[in-house]
């Protein structure tokens, strides 16, 4: 008979069918296996639908009585857009639940325990380390409160984001800049400093056709922006934050145009970004992408607010003290003070590459 770890792989290569779809929720696959046989599965296809343990049940209909549910995320025992899963599961009639990793947001006791009250089998973790790995950016923002932050960066060789005058367009190739859209529509949320947004004007939109439309935030600690980037003029329109000078007809101007905006006591970036991060843990952000830019990724960097990277880089070299940097602001003052990235195979892309990679902790 197939092990509970070879289910649960299956249940995994499910839960990919919903990846990125499902913020803020995480994706989620599980099937039914009885006497050996696959009778039902399903994934979580978006927030406010229907869960995946829930769809398995559906389609098994009334083979679930009597078996065993894998589930790539503990069964929630609480009522949000959905009713509990671990009720339905008890009026299914299944036997056994054999889950890949703890549901971090599980109250009294979460839904295995609640299960194996009412006579329910439960089996030890499957695949834990798999399902965790998969669910990163979930599981660490319920844990720390926080969005995952990804820091993404179009730079020369040398490190480079623009020239001495501020020229950056363009940095890199269509090829890169193509792909880094693509990675927006990965995330549930973009940030990118005012600099940036007076000096390129961009759109800030996902490629067509991605996964999700992440809510847009202009970091502003100093109101310098008016309203005249399209980016406030788009039909979704973004957050503005701005720190303590922002007038009231700054506001009122911001109101007119329908944009959202929130006001921050801190006037230093650090300060500020700090804050920041606790409001979007607040709107319950699950993966940030963070655009610049060089004094945004840079205080991102040396406030340790960076779980990933994706580095553009162009076969280029701009030299010289002048040009702008690609992790701006104050430095290390000792090499043991530097970040560590765990990196993943280089990219070649428009002839030069990317490089990504999750940071090191500790």
């Amino acid at each position: 008979m197939p092990s509970d770890d070879f289910w649960m792989s299956q249940a995994l290569q499910e839960a990919l069918k919903g990846r990125h779809r499902t913020y803020p929720n995480p994706w989620v696959g599980a099937l039914l296996v009885k006497a050996g046989r696959l009778v039902g599965r399903g994934h979580h296809q978006r927030a406010g639908e229907p869960h995946a343990e829930a769809l398995a049940l559906r389609r098994a209909g009334a083979r679930a009585k009597g078996a065993t549910l894998y589930a790539t995320l503990e069964p929630c025992n609480h009522s949000g857009k959905t009713p509990p899963c671990t009720l339905a599961i008890l009026r299914a009639g299944v036997a056994r639940v054999v889950a890949a990793c703890p549901d971090p947001g599980s109250r009294e006791g979460g839904g295995l325990a609640f299960l194996a009250s009412q006579g329910v089998k439960t089996g030890p973790w499957a695949l834990r380390a798999e399902a965790e790995q998969l669910l990163a950016p979930f599981l660490f923002s319920v844990r720390q409160g926080r969005p995952w932050v990804l820091l993404k960066a179009g730079m020369t060789l040398d490190g480079k984001l623009a020239t001495a005058s501020g020229e950056s367009k363009w940095v890199t190739g269509p090829e890169a800049r193509e792909d880094a859209r693509r990675l927006r529509g990965e995330c549930d949320g973009l940030l990118v400093g005012a600099g940036t947004v007076a000096a390129d004007d961009p759109g800030l939109k996902p490629a067509p056709g991605s996964p999700f439309f992440p809510q847009r935030f202009i970091l502003d600690p100093k109101a310098a922006l008016g309203m005249g980037p399209q980016v406030f003029s788009q039909r979704a329109k973004p957050w503005w934050l701005v720190g303590p000078g922002a007038t009231a007809s700054q506001l009122r101007a911001a109101e007119r145009k329908g944009v959202k905006v929130q006001r921050f006591s801190e006037r230093g970036l650090d300060g500020m970004m700090l804050q920041v991060m606790g409001f979007l843990g607040s709107l319950k952000l699950r993966r940030l992408m963070v655009e610049g830019g060089s004094q945004v990724l840079g205080a991102c960097l040396r406030l340790g607010l960076a779980e990933e990277l994706a580095l553009y880089i162009a076969p280029k070299l701009l030299g010289g003290q002048d040009s702008l940097a690609a992790f701006g602001g104050p430095g290390p003052e000792s090499l043991a003070q530097a970040r560590k990235v765990e990196l993943s195979p280089a990219e070649p892309m428009g002839g030069g590459f990317k490089v990504s990679g999750r940071f090191i902790k500790g």
